[in-house]
This record gives C-alpha cells, structure tokens and sequence, in this order.
C-alpha cells in the first residue's frame, strides 16, 4: 500500500458517526450500509479527537497492514514525547505560579515597572510555549506519516493563568514604579488530559482488582520499567523481564501485555522486587460475565484476535468440566488445572480463572508445539489417568461448535451499542 492509498484510508475518519463504531473497531452504517474495519492508528486519532477512550475500547490486536504498523510505531512515540514534554512544562509553570504565590500572597509590594514587564513575560512565556508545543489537530492529513505532527494534546488542557492587577502610585512615588498585587494561582486547574494514557491506567485499574493487587503499587512499578510508557521497549509491545508460563512476551495488544505484566506481578513479584505489600485484599471482584463468556472475552485476548485458541480452550473446558462441574463452580478452574505442589487450583474469580486457562494453553501447551487436541493429551490428559481416544474426540467435536456457542460473546458480533 503505497502513501497516496495510506493518505485515502485515512482521511475523512473525522466525519464518520462514532456511535456506529462497535467495541472492536468496526464502523457500520445502518442508513447506508458501510461497513469497515477502523486501523488502530484511525482509532487512536479519534480517541484524541473526541476525548473519548471507550472508542472501540476492545480492540484485542492490530489490524494493520505492515506499512500502517511502522506510522503507528511512530504516532505512539510522537504522542508518549510530546505529552512527556507538555507534562514537563506545565510542572515547570506551577512550580513557578507556586513560588511567586508563596512570594506574594496577601502583600502589596512595590516594584519597578521594568522588573513587572520581565516577570510576567517569563512566566508567560512558559504557558505560551506549553501551548504551541504542538499544533491543533488536524484528521484532514496531508502527510499520512507525519500524522504525529498534527496532534495537540493541549488541546484537552484547562489552563487558569496568574491574573495580575494594578493600582496607579501614589502622587510621591517616581513615575517608573507602580504597585502590583499578585492574584492567587489555581494550580490545580492546570491540567493535561491524555485519553490514551486514561485507557492504560483503566486496564490497569481492572486487572489489579481481578488479582487484588493495589493500584498506586502496580502503576507506579510500571511507570518505572517502562519510563512511564514511552520506553522504545514498551511502544515496540515489551515489557522486559516479564513472561507467561516461561515464554517471553510481545505483542501489538497493549491489554495483553499489560494483562501479563500484573498476572507476573501477582504471581511472582520477587522478579520485580515487590513485596507482600503489593495485596490491598479488596472486596472480592465481582463481574457477571458467564463462564462461556469469559473463555471468550479473554480468548480473544490472549490468543490475539486468533479464535483457534479460543475454540480449543473451549473444546478443553467441556471435555474436563462439562460446563458445570464442581471444580469449574467452587474454584473457578476451567481445565482442571493442578499445582505445582499437588492439587487442583483453585481462583478467587472467573476473570482470573479463565486469564489463568488461557494462559495454560496458548503459552504453556500451543507455544511449546503441542497446538492440536491430538498433541496436547498425552501431557495434558494423560492415559493412565483419563481415556485419551475419548479425549481427543471428545476436545475436537466441541472445538467445531464454538463458534456458534461463543459468537454472541464476541464484540464483532454484538449489536452496535456506542
């Protein structure tokens, strides 16, 4: 796809009717009857656009063509330094309105009018500068690769400036000094409002409170390793050190790495040198997603967009549970997961059971070679323990019929309800 097919794709995505984009980027029209499937770089235009972070807010993995990849490789680096500078600046301006209200609260001070000029243009300057860091957005692009450019985070602030007034000097005061009284800041309104960085810390926040981890922990270890989000590392789809059922992570679905990241915290937190402090033992989480709806849900995730691993998930889970039993109800055990010290596992929640069993099977069996029915039973459901004819047929026929059973739990599929 060459720049002038790239530049079409995208533009005119301004005009389209957001309440017609499903959960995972579709665009329908029922009046007219488009349908197409938004790229994740229009997704993340309009999520600034609109300050709306819920736009398409289930898309599992990328649908970009190679050439669409490498511009959004490079929007996210774009955007991560330019909101890291607005933020930077504006730190800088309060901490400057901080200390002249410190200065200057409550007082009338004299001044000379030549010092007034320098003050307020320094401090102006910074508010001036913060706001022509970048542009005003612009979906019309006219450089599908500097589409970066066009994007003005500031665009969302809410900026309150230091408000000076004058009185005129007294008859015996020179004629080049003048009285001025400083107005008390409102720093708190400085502001900057980043709806991508919003979804992060919305997943975040969930996936904490699926594994009972406390938030300001959680976040701030990831701040760290990841140079708050915009390390080359975390935009390329890593996290370094983490890891799922011992394979290394990458991935273009940042809910899935940042799914992973706190699925490894929880579960080894001595690898990223956190301790028992990290549990804040929340009220139980609670969700009323079905058990079919679960495997689902995070079977579109963590298989990627893929629905092989999906199906075969679900195969598995009838074969061991039936749907029903004891294990899957009283311990939220999809597949008849065991421990490592003996006995079956038991999950304080769906979510975390089914994260858990899908888990198992896309890393702990498919990654290692076993990805059919046929070359995961003799490890998975062994013959001295379970008939594996039975097994293997039993896997494979309800494999066939996952699609129907889960489609209605798949976002591609639900009624439009933006």
């Amino acid at each position: 796809m060459n720049i002038e097919q790239l530049k079409a794709k995208a533009n005119g995505i301004d005009r389209i009717n957001i309440k017609n984009i499903s959960n995972r980027g579709t665009y329908y029209d029922p009046e007219t009857g488009d349908r197409f499937r938004l790229n994740d770089l229009q997704i993340e235009i309009l999520r600034h656009k609109y300050r709306d972070i819920e736009i398409a807010n289930s898309r599992i993995t990328s649908s970009a063509s190679k050439e669409e990849y490498v511009e959004l490789m490079k929007y996210r680096r774009e955007s991560a330094r330019k909101y890291k500078l607005v933020r930077d600046r504006k730190e800088k301006v309060l901490k400057t309105a901080k200390a002249l209200k410190k200065a200057f609260k409550g007082k009338t001070v004299r001044i000379a009018g030549v010092v007034i000029v320098a003050e307020l243009t320094f401090l102006g300057t910074f508010f001036v500068s913060s706001r022509d860091v970048v542009e005003a957005p612009t979906i019309e692009i006219t450089e599908y690769h500097n589409v970066a450019d066009s994007l003005d985070l500031n665009e969302f602030d809410q900026v309150t400036t230091t408000e000076v007034t004058t009185e005129a000097p007294a008859a015996e005061e020179e004629p080049t000094t003048e009285f001025v009284t400083l107005i008390e800041a409102q720093p708190e309104a400085i502001e900057t409002v980043d709806p991508i960085q919003q979804r992060k810390e919305a997943i975040i926040r969930n996936y904490c409170a699926v594994y009972g981890l406390n938030y300001d922990i959680v976040y701030n270890k990831l701040v760290e390793i990841t140079d708050n989000f915009t390390s080359e590392d975390f935009l390329k789809g890593i996290i370094p050190g983490v890891t799922c059922k011992g394979q290394a992570i990458q991935t273009e679905s940042e809910e899935l790495l940042l799914l992973t990241a706190i699925r490894h915290f929880s579960q080894l937190p001595s690898d990223f040198n956190l301790s028992a402090d990290r549990k804040n033992n929340p009220v139980p989480y609670e969700d009323d997603m079905s058990y079919e709806e679960c495997i689902a849900y995070y079977g579109n995730i963590i298989g990627e967009g893929d629905p092989y691993v999906r199906d075969l998930a679900y195969g598995i889970y009838i074969a061991e549970t039936g749907g029903d039993s004891d294990l899957l109800v009283g311990s939220n055990n999809y597949g008849g997961l065991t421990r490592e010290s003996g006995g079956f596992a038991s999950f304080s929640n769906k979510q975390e059971g089914a994260i858990e069993f899908l888990c198992t099977v896309k890393y702990g069996y498919m990654a290692k070679g076993m990805d059919t029915p046929a070359r995961m039973q003799e490890v998975y459901a062994p013959s001295y323990e379970n008939d594996g004819a039975w097994w293997i047929s039993t896997v494979s026929s309800v494999m066939n019929t996952a699609e129907n059973v889960l489609a209605p739990f798949d976002e591609e599929e639900r009624k439009l309800n933006r």
